[in-house]
C-alpha cells in the first residue's frame, strides 16, 4: 500500500510537470502566431508603396528580399500623394541665402511641362557630405509643392530654382490699405536695367560692354549690380534702349558678318 501511495505521488508530480510544459508550449505557440500575424501589414487605404532603405556598406540602398532588418527600420511607407514634396540640397556656400517660405519653381526631368510651384518648408541644421564627393558639404532642403498632379510620383528627379530676391522688391500695402495692385506697381521703385551676361567682358581690369552706335561697336565701361544665371543689373554706363553686342567684336562675328546684339531691359528676378 505504501508503494502504491508513493507511486501516486510520483505520477501526480509527473502530470503537473507535463501540464506546465503544455502551458509553456501553448504560450510559445500563441506568441509565434502573434508574431506571424504582425508581419502582415494592412494599410488603412489603397496607395503606392515605397520601400525604405538600409545601409549597405557606405550608402543606403532600397530594401530587398533577404536583407536583415533591425528594429526601428522603416520598411515600407504609403506616402500621401495629395501633398508632394521635393527633397533637394544646397551647397554650404549658398545655404545662408535660403530661408523657409521662399518661393521656388520645380521642373520634372520626366515631364517638360508644366512648371510646378512651391515654397521651402525646411532647411537642415546640419550639413552632410555630398554622395560621391567627400570634400563637398551640402544641406538638405524640403520644398512643398503647391499644385496637385496625378503624374507626380515618389522618386522622380526634379530641378528646383529658388527665388532668393526680387529686383526691385515687390511692393507691400498696409493691412488696412485699399490700394490696388496697379497703383502699387505704379508707385514702386523704378525698374533697373539688365543685360545678358554674355554681353559683359573683362579687359585690363575693366568691366566693359560694346554699345552699338549706328551698327558699330563702341567700348563702354559699366558698373555691375546683382545677377542671376543669365542676366546682370547695370547700375552705371548704359541707358534704356541701348543695344549691346553679345560677342567681342574684336574676336568674333557670326557667319553672316552681322553683330549679335541685345537690348538693355527692365530687370528680371534674381535667382
Amino acid at each position: 500500500m505504501e508503494k502504491l501511495a508513493s507511486q501516486k505521488i510520483v505520477n501526480a508530480a509527473e502530470v503537473k510537470k507535463r501540464q506546465l510544459d503544455i502551458e509553456r508550449q501553448e504560450r510559445d505557440l500563441k506568441k509565434s502566431r502573434d508574431d506571424l500575424a504582425s508581419t502582415t501589414i494592412k494599410a488603412e487605404k489603397p496607395g503606392l508603396v515605397v520601400y525604405g532603405k538600409v545601409w549597405k556598406g557606405e550608402r543606403p540602398e532600397k530594401i530587398r528580399v533577404g536583407d536583415e532588418i533591425w528594429g526601428g527600420v522603416n520598411v515600407i511607407s504609403l506616402p500621401d500623394l495629395s501633398h508632394m514634396q521635393v527633397k533637394t540640397y544646397v551647397n554650404e556656400v549658398e545655404v545662408d541665402k535660403l530661408d523657409t517660405g521662399q518661393v521656388a519653381t520645380i521642373k520634372l526631368d520626366a515631364l517638360p511641362e508644366p512648371t510646378f510651384h512651391g515654397k521651402i518648408k525646411s532647411i537642415a541644421s546640419l550639413g552632410r557630405e555630398k554622395e560621391g564627393e567627400k570634400n563637398v558639404k551640402v544641406f538638405d532642403v524640403i520644398i512643398q509643392i503647391e499644385e496637385g498632379d496625378v503624374r507626380l510620383k515618389p522618386g522622380m528627379t526634379a530641378t528646383c530654382h529658388v527665388v532668393v530676391e526680387t529686383i526691385p522688391p515687390r511692393p507691400t500695402a498696409a493691412p488696412d490699405s485699399v490700394q490696388s495692385e496697379a497703383a502699387e506697381v505704379a508707385t514702386a521703385t523704378p525698374m533697373p536695367l539688365y543685360i545678358p551676361l554674355d554681353a559683359v567682358f573683362e579687359k585690363d581690369g575693366r568691366t566693359l560692354v560694346y554699345r552699338l552706335m549706328g551698327g558699330q561697336p563702341e567700348e563702354r565701361e559699366v558698373k555691375l549690380g546683382q545677377k542671376n544665371e543669365d542676366f546682370v543689373i547695370i547700375e552705371e554706363g548704359l541707358a534704356p534702349g541701348d543695344h549691346v553686342a553679345l560677342r567681342d567684336p574684336l574676336q568674333a562675328a557670326d557667319a553672316s558678318g552681322l553683330m549679335e546684339e541685345a537690348d538693355a531691359l527692365p530687370a528680371p528676378q534674381a535667382h
